[in-house]
């Protein structure tokens, strides 16, 4: 099983953060969100909505 990292930018709020990648039988997972630079990570970062 082969992985990569990604850096790519939310699609709100400042900072940046490095996703990891897993290549599975169904094609690319997201397995991990970290934030960079201190950066609090938010729900946002992971592409899900914030509840409420």
């Amino acid at each position: 099983m082969r992985g990569r990292l990604e850096r790519f930018h939310p699609r709100r709020g400042a900072g940046k953060y490095l996703a990891v990648w897993r290549e599975t039988d169904e094609g690319w997972k997201l397995s991990a969100v970290a934030a960079t630079n201190d950066t609090p990570l938010s729900a946002d970062a992971s592409g899900e909505e914030p509840s409420g």
